[in-house]
C-alpha cells in the first residue's frame, strides 16, 4: 500500500498503526488472506489464468486454527480476499471470528454478490473496510468484468453501505483503456461517500498476459498523480489514493511537489515495496507467499508452519533486504525506503531481485 495522500499531509492512518505494533512484535504487519479461488466474474485484467485450477480450499475448523495462527502474529492488518469471497461458504464465519477477536479487518469483493442480506450481514459483524472494484460506467465495466449487471450490482452494494460504520473504497486497475475512466470513478467515489481510491497497475500475468499492449507507460502514471492528487488537494476531498505495485509513485509524488522524499518516507511503517517487509499472503490451501500476485513463491503453509518462523525465511528475507537489489534499484538512493516493486521485477525480468523497469523515477 502507497497512501499518497497521507504522506503528503504527514499523518498516519489507522491501519498504518496496526501494521507498526504487529510488525514489530512479530515480523508480520499485513496479512492478505485468499480464501477462495472461485469467482463468479471473467474480468479480462486478472493476474489468474482463465483455466486456472482453484486450489483446494480449507474446512471451517482449518479456517478458525489460520486465525488462531494470524492472532499469535500481535492482530496484523488482515485483508480477507478471493476469487469471490462471497462464493466461500466460510465467509461470515471467518469475518465474524476474526472481529470477535479484534482484528482490523478489509474485505475485498467484487460486489455482486453483496445484496441487502449480505450488507446488513457485514454491518452487523462491523467490518472496517469493503472494497468494491469500479473500472468505468456501465458499458465499459460490464464487458471489463465480462458479465453484464455486474456494474449496477457494485453501485447497489454502494449504497447499501454507504453511510455505516463500515468505510468503503473503490478499486480500479490503471491501464490504457481505464485513464479515461479516472474522472468519473473519482466522482462516484466522492458521491457514495467512499474514503479510499485504489490505483493498480495493471500487471501482465494471467489472463492479463495478452493486455501488454494496454499497459500504462512511465509518462501517462505521472500524468495520471499529477492530476489526481493536486486535484484532492485542491479541493480537500475526504479520499485516500492508495497505488498498488507501484512504490516508485511515491517518490514520484513527493518529488513533484517538493517534499523531501527521504525525510517522508523515513516516518513510514516499513519499506513501500511490501514483499518480505511484514507482508505474507495465504493461498485458500494455507500455502504461504511473499504476495498473492505470485502464490507459486510459496514460504511454507499456516497449517504446518510457524508463521513467524516464515518471516526467517532465506527467500523472504532475501527479498527484503534492500541491500540485495541489483540493477538500477540496487544503485538508488531510495532502495530503503522504497525498494520497487519485487512482484515486477520477477514477472517482467524473472528475477525477485532485479530493477524495477516501471520506476517512474527513471
Amino acid at each position: 500500500m502507497v497512501h499518497l495522500i497521507s504522506l503528503l499531509k504527514g499523518r498516519r492512518s489507522t491501519g498504518d498503526k496496526v501494521f507498526s505494533e504487529a510488525y514489530s512484535r512479530s515480523g508480520v504487519g499485513e496479512v492478505f488472506w485468499i480464501i477462495t479461488d472461485r469467482c463468479n466474474l471473467s474480468c479480462v485484467h486478472c493476474h489468474k489464468g482463465a483455466s486456472a485450477e482453484s486450489r483446494y480450499e480449507v474446512s471451517k475448523i482449518d479456517a478458525f486454527h489460520i486465525v488462531d495462527r494470524i492472532d499469535r502474529l500481535g492482530r496484523p492488518l488482515i485483508f480477507v480476499s478471493g476469487g469471490e469471497p462471497f462464493t466461500s461458504p466460510h465467509l461470515l464465519n471467518i469475518l465474524t471470528e476474526l472481529k470477535s477477536r479484534g482484528f482490523r479487518v478489509v474485505l475485498s469483493s467484487n460486489g455482486t454478490l453483496i445484496d441487502e442480506g449480505a450488507a446488513s450481514h457485514l454491518l452487523d459483524i462491523g467490518i472496517d473496510y469493503v472494497a468494491l472494484p469500479l473500472y468505468g460506467g456501465e458499458l465499459f465495466h460490464d464487458r471489463f468484468t465480462g458479465v453484464e449487471g455486474s456494474h449496477s450490482r457494485v453501485l447497489n452494494a454502494l449504497k447499501l453501505l454507504r453511510g455505516s460504520d463500515t468505510k468503503l473504497a473503490l478499486k480500479t486497475v490503471v491501464s490504457r483503456s481505464t485513464i479515461p475512466n479516472i474522472d468519473y470513478i473519482l466522482n462516484e467515489a466522492l458521491r457514495y461517500d467512499v474514503k479510499m481510491l485504489y490505483l493498480c497497475d495493471l500487471l501482465p500475468l494471467g489472463r492479463g498476459a495478452s493486455l501488454s499492449w494496454d499497459v500504462l507507460d512511465k509518462d501517462g502514471w505521472r500524468l495520471l498523480l499529477t492530476k489526481l492528487v493536486r486535484e484532492v488537494l485542491d479541493h480537500s476531498y475526504d479520499v485516500e489514493i492508495d497505488v498498488g505495485l507501484h512504490p516508485s509513485a511515491a517518490l514520484y509524488v513527493l518529488r513533484d511537489l517538493g517534499v523531501n522524499v527521504l525525510d517522508t518516507l523515513s516516518k513510514a511503517p516499513s519499506r513501500l515495496s511490501p514483499e518480505g517487509r511484514g507482508f505474507i499472503s495465504i493461498a485458500p490451501n494455507g500455502d504461504v507467499s511473499i504476495s498473492h500476485f505470485l502464490p507459486h513463491v510459496k514460504i511454507g503453509n499456516v497449517l504446518e508452519d510457524d508463521l513467524e518462523q516464515l518471516v526467517n525465511h532465506p527467500l523472504y528475507k532475501a527479498v527484503g533486504d534492500s541491500d540485495n537489489l541489483r540493477g538500477r534499484c540496487g544503485r538508488c538512493e531510495f532502495k530503503y525506503v522504497c525498494g520497487g516493486s519485487r512482484v515486477k521485477a520477477y514477472v517482467c525480468e524473472g528475477d525477485l531481485l532485479a530493477e524495477d523497469p516501471t520506476c517512474l523515477l527513471n
